[in-house]
């Protein structure tokens, strides 16, 4: 478990790079004037009622970039959470899972030919709910007559299903035609075969005897390939979709060009913050995960309180960003331990 939460560590990175690149080569020279202190970040032109609205000024279009892509996000971890899914697009073809689409950062997905309407309907109708659904589909194909074929039905039954991400079957081996749409550029000509197909459909096979922990490498390689998680849990699931994406949104933020624009930045960045507490607030949890929840929304506006503060010291004083990193740092490993000692990190990225 890292000491501080991703969030924060992007920030304090960018903060403390800038700060000390100012007082190794910007800050002006003993003879020189008194820095101009940096814009306030309230007087930055941002439409009140259409942030969608284009805007000249420069300071304006990054703070509306930050704005459009929290928002984006929102959806992004929604579908990557399962509570929106990708669906199917207008042509009746199959929106694939992508880091575009909403999975975790840093975590690329295989390119795949989108499955039309047509072919996906030709799917018996379990197999063709479990790809609706953005599961890792794991099929085996045998003829039950080898010791082989037998041993390797029963090592599929402890395959770990990911608390519901991974859909399992097994057919006989002339049973295959009416999953083309699963087995298309893969051979399955003897048995016994396990295709493995992702969640944008791009197939493995293990032919021959295999052990239940072969088969679980190639689903886990399966998920992550796909952007998916290995928690179980489907609520946890949602809450490291929000993890991901704020982290995500955090990094894709203009890096600050000058000491000046460091405020600018942590603007920028206070609305990804308040955005992952808005969405966090938003997930209705089961009963048992409520108690977790509600401390989780707290930990995340605390987290929006940090930037916060951080703004008003470096607003106030725009050559103390050194001293306001080790603040940040300070307060954010504090935040982390207490929330973590309580109610546990669960395999988050937040923490």
């Amino acid at each position: 478990m890292s000491q501080i939460s991703p969030p924060i560590r992007i920030l304090l990175v960018a903060v403390i790079g800038l700060c000390a690149a100012y007082m190794l080569f910007l800050r002006p020279k003993a003879e020189e004037t008194t820095p101009v202190a940096a814009t306030p970040a309230a007087a930055t032109p941002v439409p009140a009622k259409d942030p969608g609205a284009a805007t000249s000024s420069k300071q304006g279009a990054v703070v509306q970039d930050a704005v459009k892509r929290t928002t984006d996000a929102s959806a992004q971890a929604k579908v990557a959470a399962g509570e929106a899914p990708g669906g199917l697009a207008a042509d009746g073809t199959v929106i694939p899972v992508t880091p575009e689409t909403g999975v975790a950062a840093g975590r690329p997905a295989t390119a795949a030919a989108p499955v039309t309407k047509k072919t996906l309907a030709s799917l018996p109708k379990d197999v063709r709910g479990a790809v609706k659904n953005h599961k890792v589909v794991v099929l085996l194909f045998y003829n039950n007559r080898s010791s082989d074929d037998r041993a390797v039905r029963r090592a599929l039954n402890r395959v770990d299903h990911y608390g519901g991400q991974v859909f399992v079957d097994a057919h006989w081996i002339k049973s295959v035609s009416p999953y083309q749409a699963i087995t298309r550029g893969v051979d399955v000509e003897q048995s016994p075969t396990i295709v493995v197909a992702d969640r944008n459909l791009k197939a493995e096979t293990l032919v021959g005897y295999v052990d239940s922990k072969t088969i679980d490498q190639a689903v886990v390689d399966a998920i992550l390939a796909t952007g998916g998680t290995l928690i179980r849990s489907p609520y946890y699931r949602k809450i490291e979709a929000l993890c991901a994406s704020t982290e995500s949104q955090l990094t894709a933020l203009p890096k600050p060009a000058s000491a000046a624009a460091v405020p600018l930045y942590l603007q920028g960045a206070q609305g990804v913050m308040t955005g992952a507490k808005r969405d966090a607030a938003a997930v209705k949890p089961a009963k048992r995960y409520r108690s977790f929840h509600k401390h989780f929304v707290d930990y995340v506006a605390d987290n929006v309180g940090l930037v916060a503060a951080a703004q008003l010291q470096l607003k106030a004083n725009p050559t103390s960003g050194v001293a306001v990193g080790k603040r940040l740092s300070s307060r954010a490993k504090k935040l982390d331990k207490s929330f973590t000692s309580k109610h546990g990190a669960h395999g988050l990225s937040c923490f």
